[in-house]
């Protein structure tokens, strides 16, 4: 695998842990709940295309790739 696709699979898992571990136990207010909401979602959403990257790169079509 190339050094360059190993140094983006650092940076998007290190995006994943630093949103999750930035969420605060318990939020204040409609802004916050909506920030915690917001950061859940951007995390899912990075360790889908995390998992689609890594599928690509094995050789392996991930279902959302076939449907289209």
């Amino acid at each position: 695998m190339k050094e360059k696709r190993v140094i983006r699979y650092k940076d998007k898992i290190d995006f994943i842990v630093s949103n999750i571990e930035s969420i605060p136990e318990k939020p204040k207010g409609d802004l916050e709940i909506s920030g915690v909401f917001y950061k859940l979602h951007t995390s899912i959403e990075a360790v889908m295309d995390l998992v689609a990257r890594v599928l690509k790169d094995i050789g392996k079509k991930s279902k959302t790739t076939t449907q289209t």
